[in-house]
């Protein structure tokens, strides 16, 4: 083991010191150091790259989770006033007052009551 001169304060350190043990300078002649920043660089790029994955997943549910229900309920309640779609053409069925009431119940989550 041979003594070095510190790049930053000038005292004797060990050659194979990571870092100064008086200043706190890390020596970048060590096989030690360079190991521990590549590993370091490394992980925090997998690290970025796996948070950024969760919460692009994360938006994704929560759009399509919002934009379904909301689509679903709207045509439900369009079908109870016995208007239906055919790409952007709207068509119009004739229905009895009963069966509005009916299917609005329906859409409102109440049962169906028999007199």
């Amino acid at each position: 083991m041979a003594l070095i001169k510190c790049k930053e304060c000038g005292k004797e350190i060990p050659d194979n010191a990571t870092k100064c043990y008086y200043c706190g300078f890390i020596n970048p002649n060590t096989e030690q150091t360079s190991k521990t920043n590549n590993m370091t660089d490394g992980s925090s790029v997998f690290a970025i790259v796996f948070v950024l994955l969760i919460v692009g997943l994360i938006a994704w549910g929560i759009v399509s989770i919002i934009s379904k229900p909301v689509e679903k309920e709207g045509e439900k309640l369009l079908n109870a006033f016995g208007v239906t779609h055919e790409g952007d053409d709207l068509i119009i069925k004739e229905k009895s007052k009963t069966e509005i009431k009916d299917d609005v119940m329906d859409w409102l989550g109440f049962e169906k009551i028999e007199y």
